[in-house]
């Protein structure tokens, strides 16, 4: 085995409370999920809080199965667990932690001999591990955990981490890089929790439907340092950002400079990201926003439209003969935080900085056996799409049955696995053909057309109590290859572009956008291990600590937006799927008493309620207010199955100011949960 090394700089970590830590308050930080920068999570069946969800049977005891399930890491084939690791202490000059296996644990814990577990055996079992991990971490042996202590740790935990992916990219033959680990590692969506078409599930069992979806399979976890001076290092791609975002919005040609001008933390080399190194911040676990905010800040609540997205540096470059006004001129690339898409625009937007070698770029090989392997992330493709479109249970059904080049394991990838082989320099369609065949389809305008994909992450809509909101209805995320129209067959968001589609017809909610069918591609390997239970730890609906609103952006600085009580025209327009200066020629002088909204609407091929709702919603956020973003009002009434009229009417008109929500919600006899989510949303597929 060819010796290899590795340097990691930690710059620092963010801790919280004191700066020594004792054996009780390290088990509390434990317990609250490793809020503090320190790993706490080697053994995760030591956790004493996961025995209801290990408990599977609800008998008020853990078998050996029960409390083995998802602890042990499950080595994918071809990889030796014991050469795996003697080639991470050949890398890191030490030998690794004893790490005890499921049996030996549970047999550790059973104090009385019965053959399982009760809740304190549970307890002490997880003591046992604060215990082990508190003495690992504390190395000077004096009872107390230093911030030093936690560095040293930290530095340790970050070695740890690139030697596995050096081994693990060693054991899937991929080339043999005497200095460097992949060269882009793809970041784990971090979703925890399993779907059906429409309500939370425990995960499901291998042979189950739904099975294989994207809590339950796990690769790099994502892993952040706030190095408190106003950047944040994420440790698996080593990329570090910009902790806050800009205050403003801007046009993308100002994007470039605003980044390169930037002095925070030291750095001087910021620059805008690619739309790859801005997805691998995206966050899967929760939703609304669609980004950590332990690290990563935010403008605005997520209610006004004009404050959800930031600009990558890729151009939008695939032309068509039917482009909606949307991706007309020179429209780039954005990735929409609040919502979680990435779409094609133009107008203002905000922008978040990032600094550090070029993350993305691919390495694809063919290998001659109906396969493809990117080299750069570890994965491997199948090289032709699976040529029908299907459901997402179905989809992930072919996943498991699937034993194309003799191997079995492949899986349906998640939205930022398939994300990683989509290519954005302007080619059509948006993957490199000289590797990978797609079915070929022919649009409404008789274009060849390319499919949208399936991918296994959920886009859960979830309210208080984790009811389902949205008429019970649960998304996946689908990537467009091809053209991705509006009803009309016109290129609206972008080959390329990401958004979510409704799973099946049976929890349709009949407005027609909905498309239910799709294309398979799947892929295998990159050290993702199987985790069959999922982790639900990861959602964070209920966490009171976890911050979703943030001080207002200004969308009417660099760029125009909502000045002195007006519109923000650009955001109306991207709701509205038209260019901001055919709304402001439709409306006419923005200084007249009331523009003819009929005659606008008409010019603009709007329904009069879908213009006001626009313009309304942009206006009350000027005016300090919570903006009730609106979709499409027919969209939004199709989704709650009440009539457009009905909904304005209990609604009151668009510029009273704030509805009596609970009062609207009762005179259309659904929940308050339901009418603000549909309020909230872009509809799906395409915002």
């Amino acid at each position: 085995m060819t010796q290899k090394t590795l340097s990691i700089t930690v710059v620092s970590l963010s801790l919280i409370g004191s700066t020594l830590v004792g054996i009780d308050s390290f088990a509390r930080d434990a317990d609250r999920g490793n809020r503090d920068g320190a790993s706490t999570t080697l053994y995760p069946y030591q956790s004493a809080i996961r025995f209801g969800y290990k408990d599977i049977d609800g008998n008020g005891a853990l078998s050996l199965e029960e409390f083995s399930a998802a602890t042990d890491r499950d080595v994918p084939d071809g990889q030796d667990e014991d050469v795996r690791e003697a080639c991470m202490e050949g890398i890191l000059g030490y030998a690794l932690p004893d790490r005890p296996d499921s049996a030996t644990a549970f047999y550790a814990a059973d104090t009385n001999d019965d053959g399982s577990l009760d809740r304190i055996e549970f307890q002490v079992a997880g003591e046992l591990h604060d215990e082990a991990r508190f003495a690992e971490i504390d190395a000077d042996a004096d009872g107390r955990i230093s911030v030093y202590d936690r560095l040293a740790d930290e530095a340790k935990r970050q070695q740890r981490q690139q030697a596995r992916m050096i081994c693990l990219a060693e054991q899937l033959n991929l080339e043999d890089d005497t200095e460097t680990t992949l060269k882009y590692p793809i970041v784990d969506t971090n979703q925890g929790t399993c779907y059906d078409n429409s309500d939370l599930i425990d995960c499901p069992a291998e042979g189950s439907a739904f099975y294989g979806q994207d809590a339950q399979y796990t690769g790099a976890v994502p892993s952040y340092t706030d190095n408190v001076n106003g950047t944040v290092t994420d440790n698996v791609t080593g990329l570090v950002w910009t902790q806050e975002i800009s205050s403003y919005a801007m046009p993308w040609s100002d994007a470039s400079g605003y980044c390169a001008s930037l002095e925070i933390g030291n750095i001087t080399n910021w620059r805008l990201p690619s739309l790859k190194e801005l997805w691998s911040i995206r966050d899967f676990s929760t939703g609304w926003p669609w980004v950590d905010t332990d690290y990563f800040h935010l403008v605005g609540d997520g209610s006004s439209l004009s404050q959800h997205h930031s600009w990558t540096s890729n151009l939008y470059l695939v032309e068509s003969e039917f482009q909606n006004e949307q991706v007309q001129g020179d429209p780039a690339w954005i990735v929409n935080d609040w919502t979680g898409h990435i779409k094609a625009m133009s107008g203002s937007r905000f922008v978040r900085c990032v600094s550090g070698d070029e993350y993305g770029i691919n390495d694809f090989v063919d290998n001659g056996d109906g396969t493809v392997t990117d080299h750069a992330t570890g994965l491997m493709w199948m090289q032709d799409d699976n040529g029908e479109a299907v459901n997402w249970e179905a989809a992930l059904a072919y996943a498991k049955n699937a034993t194309i080049a003799g191997y079995d394991d492949w899986r349906l990838p998640n939205a930022k696995e398939i994300q990683s082989i989509a290519d954005y320099s302007g080619v059509f369609p948006a993957i490199d053909t000289s590797v990978f065949n797609l079915s070929k389809l022919t649009n409404i305008k008789g274009q060849t057309d390319y499919p949208f994909y399936w991918t296994s992450t959920s886009n859960p809509v979830q309210g208080e109590d984790e009811e389902i909101t949205d008429g019970g209805k649960i998304y996946a995320w689908v990537l467009a290859f091809g053209y991705n129209t509006d009803m009309d067959g016109y290129d609206l968001h972008g080959a390329g572009s990401v958004v979510f589609d409704t799973k099946a017809e049976a929890v349709s909610d009949g407005s027609g956008i909905e498309v239910f069918y799709h294309h398979v591609r799947l892929v295998r390997g990159g050290g993702v291990t199987e985790t069959p239970n999922g982790d639900p730890r990861t959602y964070r609906g209920d966490d009171e600590t976890r911050i979703v609103v943030f001080k207002d952006g200004d969308t009417g600085g660099a760029g125009g937006g909502a000045q002195d009580g007006r519109p923000d025209f650009a955001a109306a327009a991207e709701q509205l799927g038209v260019t901001e200066e055919a709304l402001i020629a439709a409306l006419g002088d923005p200084g007249q008493s009331e523009p003819d909204y009929e005659a606008a609407a008409a010019a603009l091929g709007v329904t009069v309620e879908a213009l006001q709702a626009a313009l309304a919603v942009d206006a009350d956020a000027t005016e300090g207010g919570t903006g009730n973003a609106q979709p499409d009002m027919a969209a939004v009434a199709a989704q709650l199955g009440v009539t457009q009229e009905a909904l304005i009417a209990a609604l009151g008109e668009p510029g009273q100011g704030e509805p009596d929500y609970e009062a609207a919600a009762a005179a259309l006899g659904v929940t308050v949960e339901a009418l603000q989510a549909a309020l909230m949303e872009n509809s799906a597929p395409a915002e």
